[in-house]
């Protein structure tokens, strides 16, 4: 997490039924903690998504060309060092917008709204009728939430935290973000990795680029206030693979708010919890209660949408 962002006391997570129920009631964790102090507790599962494979890739290729203009013109400057110049060139050939999936990294995302009682997220997420808006302590997401990377150690699945980022939309705030981000590399003040040798770690400077790349979007999706959570990876390292809506969809899951035993004083998993208009909305409201209090969570955070259902 970016340390000058003002993460908001609440983000959203649009979901059905179904989704709800997976998030608060996961059937398994992929890592365990029996003999460790970390603990599950009333963790909540969520599922980052390729964001390769979000959507419309002409989502993700925006960003990549606005980063790759900068990249190139870093590239061709005389006034950056010919080892950066080297380094821009290998970026801007690491991110063709016309190769997506040649790529040598990937990045996964799960999304989230500043705002919890939109009709465009109800109409996109649950068809207009009976969807929940998950309402995430802010705290909690960007400080301690987790991705589960199946067989990327030598003990197995591997967790990284997660990295929370708002998006930005637009070119000129893209280009602003590019240009910030060529400035850091050349400048060391940012966006500079070093690896064990101290020398610059080309995949971890990439996985950085990934991230602010991932984290840019045309105007045209400005009304979804969106924010993502974020972790990288290589492409030789397995992912898992759900159905999506346009066929399989790689993912990776994620824990938020893994607590030590001994920590009482946390922050709240889930703060708030809005149920969609419907036609059953009082009798979902009730059955969301029940099934936060059966998991360990406040149940008097359920509220109903106040947006007007016409069935």
């Amino acid at each position: 997490m970016d340390e000058t962002m003002t993460v908001p006391p609440i983000l959203y997570h649009y979901t059905d039924a179904a989704g709800l129920a997976g998030i608060v009631n996961p059937s398994s964790w992929p890592v365990k903690y029996e003999n460790n102090k970390l603990a599950y507790g009333v963790a909540a599962k969520l599922w980052a998504s390729d964001v390769r494979y979000m959507n419309d890739s002409s989502e993700l290729k925006f960003g990549a060309e606005v980063f790759r203009e900068q990249f190139t013109a870093a590239a061709a400057d005389p006034a950056v060092s010919p080892e950066l110049r080297e380094v821009f060139a290998e970026l801007a050939r690491w991110f063709d917008p016309d190769r997506l999936f040649e790529w040598g990294l990937r990045c996964f995302a799960t999304c989230f709204c500043k705002k919890g009682n939109l009709l465009s997220q109800w109409r996109g997420y649950a068809g207009g009728v009976g969807g929940y808006a998950v309402g995430f302590s802010g705290e909690s997401i960007a400080l301690n939430t987790w991705a589960f990377h199946p067989g990327t150690t030598v003990m197995g699945t591997g967790t990284v935290r997660a990295t929370l980022r708002q998006v930005v939309y637009g070119e000129d705030e893209a280009k602003k973000a590019a240009i910030q981000f060529v400035q850091g590399v050349v400048s060391g003040s940012g966006f500079h990795v070093a690896g064990p040798d101290g020398k610059l770690d080309m995949f971890m400077l990439a996985a950085s680029a990934f991230r602010e790349i991932a984290a840019v979007k045309d105007s045209a999706f400005e009304q979804e206030h969106e924010w993502r959570l974020t972790t990288e990876g290589d492409v030789k390292y397995p992912a898992n693979l759900r159905a999506g809506r346009s066929g399989l969809l790689p993912y990776l899951e994620m824990a938020v708010n893994i607590r030590t035993e001994s920590d009482a004083s946390s922050c709240p998993t889930i703060s708030r919890l809005v149920v969609g208009p419907g036609p059953h909305q009082p009798a979902q409201v009730a059955a969301a209660r029940e099934l936060l209090r059966n998991n360990g969570h406040d149940p008097e955070v359920v509220v109903p949408s106040d947006v007007p259902f016409r069935g």
